[in-house]
């Protein structure tokens, strides 16, 4: 690709463009890898040249004028996306590459740009307990009782809560699936969370004093020990404390205050 076969795409211009002895291609000036290739027959196609994973892939998105440019446009932008998010686009690699770790990617480069702390928990959550049960399954094959199967150990552990937020993360996953194309149904959407009992468990002075002075003696570092301290002396949530920075405490005043964005309360 050379300077010398770039140029600003027109209907006009393309038009103008006749056929020679061999195939040729010219490229669009703005849009990398984006161009014409014109046959010898006279046969004009939009095509797209882009590198996923340090190869160059290439890529056929119609033929001109049946596809116009406009229309080529949107084609090569949706491609450039898919190309962003590390997604093969060619038709016959997309289906065998859409699979419930790449549909979760997708989702979580869509978290990230909204709530870096909560797509790091959903991460976490996503790589424990859905990864290892159907990540390599492709995501449209997924039915409601592989979600089932999914929930069912972690329900049957009595772990509620956790078998309610797992259940959450797939139907989110693909409801952002079926609005990004990817699937048509969500095979989470007809289970419903179950009731949660709360746990009324309180420590008993024996305990707490054992937690506090037989922490030294595990692998905790010094900064996690001092988390669950913390945790326990002011009963806030772990990731309220986790996530705490030094700009929220008022060390004169012996004041914490935590920001809305991190608290339900």
């Amino acid at each position: 690709m050379t300077a010398s076969n770039r140029m600003k795409f027109t209907d006009r211009a393309l038009k103008a463009l006749k056929p020679g002895p061999a195939r040729y291609e010219v490229w669009e000036q703005g849009r990398p890898g984006f161009g014409l290739r014109i046959a010898v027959s006279g046969i004009k196609s939009f095509i797209y040249f882009p590198r996923l994973h340090g190869e160059t892939i290439r890529l056929t998105l119609g033929r001109y004028p049946l596809l116009s440019l406009s229309k080529a446009h949107m084609k090569h932008a949706e491609a450039a996306d898919m190309i962003a998010h590390g997604i093969d686009p060619r038709p016959e690699k997309q289906d065998r590459e859409r699979t419930v770790q790449a549909l979760f990617d997708l989702y979580a480069g869509y978290l990230n740009s909204n709530s870096k702390r909560r797509v790091s928990e959903t991460t976490k959550l996503f790589n424990a307990n859905i990864a290892p049960r159907i990540g390599k399954k492709l995501a449209a094959d997924i039915v409601r009782d592989d979600v089932i199967r999914l929930l069912k150990p972690i329900e049957d552990r009595g772990a509620l809560v956790m078998r309610n937020r797992i259940k959450a993360i797939v139907a989110a996953m693909f409801n952002f699936g079926i609005q990004e194309q990817w699937v048509t149904t969500n095979p989470a959407a007809q289970i419903k969370p179950l009731t949660e009992e709360p746990r009324d468990r309180a420590l008993k002075r024996k305990e707490i004093a054992a937690f506090w002075s037989g922490m030294h003696r595990t692998d905790l570092t010094e900064s996690e020990q001092i988390a669950f301290r913390m945790i326990l002396l002011t009963a806030c949530r772990r990731n309220e404390v986790l996530w705490a920075e030094k700009a929220e405490f008022d060390f004169d005043e012996l004041v914490w205050e935590i920001p809305g964005a991190r608290t339900k309360n």
